[in-house]
Parts: structure tokens; C-alpha cells; sequence
């Protein structure tokens, strides 16, 4: 088996890194606006706590995101974009 050597490590590290940001900003260009957003959660029947909880959150910043003041970002990103599409499959 081949030995890695730190530079190797650092490359696959770099990649990952590199990985993570593409689909972050994936993901970011597919979230809805924010006022569909809001209009999703209602839909469903779900509260802005609850949403919180699920993405790790708080109420406030959920707010903040489906008034369009603020954007999640990272780990609460990908969260928010997960629970958003399984609050649409509820919803509809």
C-alpha cells in the first residue's frame, strides 16, 4: 500500500475543501427566495422553532432567512435546503 506523504494529505484535504464549497454554493443558488421560503414552512404546517431545532438553529435566525435580512451559511445551509425540500414533499 502506498505511504501518503503530508504534501499528499494536504492535497486531499485541499480537494475536500474545495468539494464542500462547489456544493455550498450549489446549493445556495437552488434556495428559494426568501418569501417562498416562509411560504413553504406555513405550507407544510410547521413553526419557525421547529425548523430551527431541525437545522440547529434559532427561531430568530430562521426568521432572518425567510425575510430575506440574512442567508444560512454552511453546515445551516445544507440543513435548511434538507429540511426545506422535505417540508415541500409535506406540503404538497
Amino acid at each position: 500500500m502506498p505511504t501518503l506523504c503530508p504534501d499528499d494529505d494536504r492535497m486531499g484535504k485541499t480537494r475536500n475543501i474545495i468539494e464542500e464549497a462547489i456544493e455550498r454554493t450549489g446549493i445556495r443558488r437552488s434556495l428559494p427566495d426568501p418569501d417562498e421560503r416562509r411560504a413553504i414552512r406555513v405550507g407544510a404546517g410547521v413553526t419557525q422553532r421547529e425548523v430551527a431545532l431541525a437545522v440547529g438553529r434559532t427561531p430568530s435566525e430562521v426568521s432572518r432567512w425567510e425575510s430575506g435580512d440574512r442567508s444560512p451559511s454552511g453546515d445551516a445551509l445544507i440543513a435548511y435546503q434538507r429540511v426545506l425540500l422535505r417540508l415541500q414533499e409535506v406540503g404538497t
